[in-house]
């Protein structure tokens, strides 16, 4: 991940990019470093960073106020300040997070973490989003397991259900399909289209969910069709990280 570091004091600027090169280096790499907020406004657009650790009271414009004049913004913010007090509009900013100096290693490490998940889940957003803009301009062959096969659009599919080394497919308009197809081979053709892994069993349509339901411990997703699909626990932030932006 790209790195921008906003500080005005230099020695924290300093502090932060030695723990960054000498601990995760692998992860994250400082491309710029400003100690003046009202320079760092162009900065933040001409080097387009992934991550920006931004400090919050600084002279002349503070990092909160530094966020409000880049409404549109495509990278992550975690805050650098020696105050407790700002946490709560750094939440209503969307940050990833809020290290209060000094902070640790683990701190900044479970920073860094929250970032790369952050920007993996906009890439598939966008990804999402790109496809819906384009719907109903892609079609691709499915054989069906007595040789059949139908040309469909991924609009058609409400979801698939792994059956071992094969795959029933739930269709809006068409009986349900068995295919000699696995489901990660149809995770990969179809991820791209507004698809989603909600289990290691089930990929689902997001444009046919109709309602998300948590009953005795287990949650569930229920679509077009009436069918209630199991929702693991390990999918669910993500889910709802994407589901809301559609």
């Amino acid at each position: 991940m790209s790195c921008i570091i906003i500080d005005d004091e230099q020695h924290c600027i300093d502090g932060l990019m030695a723990m960054l090169k000498n601990r995760f280096a692998d992860v994250a790499k400082v491309v710029c470093t400003c100690n003046d907020p009202v320079a760092a406004h162009q900065l933040i657009i001409d080097c387009k960073p992934d991550v920006v650790f931004l400090d919050v009271e600084m002279p002349r414009l503070n990092g909160i106020d530094l966020l409000k004049m880049i409404p549109d913004r495509k990278f992550e913010v975690v805050f650098t300040t020696a105050y407790e007090k700002y946490a709560v509009e750094a939440i209503k900013a969307s940050a990833a997070d809020y290290l209060v100096k000094p902070f640790s290693i683990d701190d900044l490490s479970d920073a860094l973490k929250r970032c790369s998940e952050k920007l993996e889940i906009n890439k598939k957003i966008l990804k999402t989003n790109q496809v819906g803009a384009n719907a109903g301009k892609v079609r691709f062959a499915i054989t069906s397991q007595n040789g059949t096969m139908l040309i469909v659009d991924p609009a058609e599919i409400i979801w698939i259900k792994a059956e071992s080394n094969y795959a029933t497919i739930h269709f809006t308009d068409r009986p349900k399909l068995l295919v000699a197809k696995t489901l990660k081979e149809f995770d990969e053709q179809l991820t791209p289209h507004q698809f989603f892994r909600v289990h290691s069993g089930s990929l689902i349509n997001l444009i046919h969910v109709t309602l998300f339901q948590s009953t005795g411990g287990e949650d569930y997703v229920q679509m077009k069709n009436g069918d209630k699909v199991e929702l693991a626990r390990r999918r669910k932030q993500d889910f709802f990280e994407i589901i809301r932006k559609i």
